[in-house]
């Protein structure tokens, strides 16, 4: 199982684009049930950005399979997101993508 959280600072045409697609990436590369993708609007809830140690915006945190992977820049190019997920390295490693 692949947990995925993506944090957004507010809602505007760029992160809806964005959640678009990583939603159709996820969806067309990835088996119905092997992931899960949570959004957090920092905005709105500032308290989950500090949890995680989320300071620039859009990130994409890979929660679930550990380590915790942060992933920053152009986090919907496809075949390079899908490969940073899927891999393995040191806990609490930030990639810019």
């Amino acid at each position: 199982m692949l947990k995925l959280t993506l944090c957004i600072a507010g809602e505007d045409d760029e992160t809806q684009r964005l959640r678009r697609d990583l939603t159709a990436t996820l969806t067309q590369n990835l088996a119905p049930g092997a992931w899960k993708l949570d959004v957090i609007d920092v905005i709105q809830m500032p308290e989950k950005a500090l949890q995680n140690d989320v300071f620039v915006t859009p990130t994409l945190l890979r929660e679930i399979p550990a380590p915790v992977l942060k992933l920053i820049g152009d986090i919907a190019h496809t075949p390079r997101l899908l490969a940073l997920i899927q891999q393995s390295g040191p806990d609490g490693q930030t990639l810019v993508v």
